[in-house]
């Protein structure tokens, strides 16, 4: 049975997840999530990396990214490792966290095509769960430990910048994994290695089926036509779907 490990966005799709995983990681404000939850569904949440690329301050924005308090916090009282690519410091508070192996990972896999933190922790993934191996030929590549699926939940590049900036970058590293051999796991309503129009290119004769099959369950809910659910529009959703598939496999 493959090791299973949930790569969890901030994505609308989030609410989906299920948690059932032998490992959970976040991306950024992912800790946050129990708050979005009906109350008493919030213990389903639980996480054991949460990973970080950015830096303290938002120039963009002109405000901070992170709460170093909160965080540390959140780390403490849920045994969550924080990952960041960058030191986070403010005064005398500093964020507890172990450095992402940049300089290694790049080395390893021959690639610095990081485009999100998503990215990152993709390759972090393979990287911690694989190891060189030389083939009779005398190619040397990553090969995997032990089976390794991939779930992901809130990850859907649906945005104008999201999709042009980050999304070449996720189904790059995702395609890495592909050739190690890893499963993959898409929540619906995503846009990775999806189709833009639904079917493979030229195969114009699939699209009406292909739609009429999968519409009713892309978006259960309606939240990726922009529909925000009331809090009793939400409990009802958690109780039609808790413990049912609402994933899709793209490897079928």
């Amino acid at each position: 049975m493959a090791k299973t490990i949930i790569i969890l966005g901030t994505g609308a799709s989030l609410r989906f997840c299920d948690f059932k995983a032998d490992e959970i990681w976040g991306v950024n404000g992912t800790y946050t999530t129990p708050n979005a939850m009906p109350e008493q569904h919030r213990d389903k949440f639980w996480m054991t990396k949460l990973f970080m690329t950015d830096t303290l301050f938002s120039h963009e924005q002109g405000s901070l990214n992170f709460d170093i308090i909160g965080l540390n916090a959140f780390a403490e009282k849920t045994k969550c490792e924080i990952i960041s690519l960058n030191k986070i410091k403010l005064g005398k508070h500093i964020l507890k966290t172990k450095p992402y192996p940049y300089n290694k990972i790049v080395r390893y896999f021959r690639s610095d095509y990081f485009t999100d933190t998503i990215c990152y922790m993709i390759a972090y993934c393979l990287y911690t769960h694989s190891y060189l191996a030389q083939s009779p030929h005398g190619v040397i590549r990553p090969e995997l430990k032990e089976p390794l699926k991939i779930k992901f939940f809130g990850i859907d590049m649906s945005t104008t910048r999201e999709y042009s900036q980050s999304k070449g970058g996720v189904e790059y590293w995702l395609g890495v994994g592909y050739g190690m051999g890893i499963e993959f796991e898409n929540v619906q309503g995503s846009t990775i290695l999806m189709h833009p129009l639904g079917v493979p290119y030229g195969k114009w004769d699939l699209m009406k089926k292909n739609v009429k099959k999968n519409a009713p369950s892309v978006d259960p809910a309606g939240v990726m036509a922009g529909k925000n659910l009331t809090e009793k529009e939400q409990e009802k959703f958690w109780k039609e779907h808790d413990g049912k598939q609402t994933n899709r496999d793209t490897n079928t």
